[in-house]
């Protein structure tokens, strides 16, 4: 009888941590996300009423391009428009409206148009709650089970305002969660998921195109080289073939392709402004380094760069192609501060950081037990 009772107490005991650690993890996960979203609702939004890139806009696909090309969101958000009875959307529209006035998501008295920015919000939240979660696994794949595994990915999504000196968009958080799942699969060898994720990568935003960089690091030493080259035809092929179909359709709509701002990029680039740029990306009037601002650039490079041999190979591979796939494309078609391009990249850069702070950690602790010896 007594072994039984001790049995069940440990068990109790045992379910109360697990509780404890997974409802930490879960507000911990929820303020993270709740920061950043308040960040780009506070800061940028849905982007008004600009017709190049307005809400309405790209929902209703009379974007500009290359900005309407960017399908995923709006499909996704106007596919649960049409689901939902539109009765049910002016009753949930008439409760949450003061909110939707502060944070001016209506429309006048347009509540279907309302219920669209509601729900764009809305899987902005998920996404944003979904993208820890995803970034645990990755640092379980790649390092195994860990307490930094599990509180580190809020904190490094407090970082992400900091890349949005020049505005943010409804697709971009989205980028950063396909990129991460994406690495999941990848290093899971998990291609047939992984093939699915691409797609709605190619759909979310037409340069995921480059991930085929993520492609190579991981696969270029683990399988043959006949091999490879079949995967990458394919994923090539996806990409051209959806990328096409998605220009077609929207061949009549005004802009281009791309828009060029080299000349403006480097003549920003040959003064000392963008690097010591300050912005008040979480609060008004409370300053924080972003952008290109020289502390932002110093801190990526020791994250990333520090003890670079000992960091896992097929993430140092997936770091180097793709920065230098998509570095000459931003100095060609981004502004100077726009280091949001470099978002699929975020969940690399998170994973090479993870290695540098416990890396920076040992001393400290060995120097600790030393002095206990």
């Amino acid at each position: 009888m007594r072994h039984r009772e001790l049995a069940m107490k440990a068990f109790d005991q045992a379910a109360v941590r697990l509780v404890g650690r997974w409802l930490l993890l879960l507000l911990a996960y929820m303020l993270a996300a709740q920061t950043v979203i308040a960040a780009f609702m506070n800061n940028y939004g849905f982007r008004g009423d600009d017709e190049r890139y307005g809400f309405q806009a790209m929902i209703s696909g009379t974007a500009h391009r290359p900005f309407v090309y960017r399908v995923l969101m709006p499909v996704l958000v106007n596919a649960a428009s049409a689901l939902v009875p539109t009765p049910v959307q002016e009753r949930l529209v008439a409760a949450a409206r003061d909110k939707l006035v502060e944070h001016e998501l209506v429309h006048g008295g347009d509540s279907q148009l309302a219920f669209k920015k509601l729900c764009t919000y809305m899987v902005l939240f998920v996404t944003l709650m979904l993208l820890p979660v995803g970034l645990r696994a990755l640092a379980q794949v790649a390092y195994g089970p860990s307490l930094l595994a599990d509180l580190s990915p809020p904190i490094a999504m407090l970082f992400l305002p900091l890349a949005c000196s020049e505005g943010a968009y409804m697709y971009d958080f989205p980028e950063i969660l396909l990129a991460t799942w994406c690495l999941i699969l990848l290093a899971r060898g998990r291609l047939a998921p992984y093939y699915a994720v691409f797609i709605l990568a190619l759909l979310n935003k037409e340069s995921s195109a480059l991930w085929l960089a993520f492609f190579i690091a991981f696969y270029s030493s683990r399988m043959a080289r006949r091999k490879v080259l079949v995967h990458l035809v394919m994923q090539v092929g996806l990409a051209v073939l959806i990328s096409a179909a998605v220009r077609w359709n929207f061949r009549d709509n005004p802009g281009g392709p791309v828009e060029v701002h080299l000349i403006a990029n480097l003549r920003a680039f040959a003064g000392l402004l963008p690097f010591i740029d300050l912005g008040d990306p979480y609060a008004p009037f409370l300053p924080a380094p972003e952008g290109v601002n020289i502390v932002v650039l110093f801190l990526i490079a020791f994250l990333c760069l520090s003890w670079w041999g000992e960091k896992p190979q097929e993430f140092r591979r997936a770091l180097s192609y793709l920065f230098v796939a998509i570095l000459p494309l931003w100095l060609l078609f981004g502004f100077r501060g726009e280091i949001r391009v470099f978002f699929p990249l975020f969940p690399v850069v998170y994973i090479l950081a993870l290695h540098t702070l416990s890396r920076s950690d040992t001393p400290r602790v060995h120097a600790h037990v030393e002095r206990r010896d």
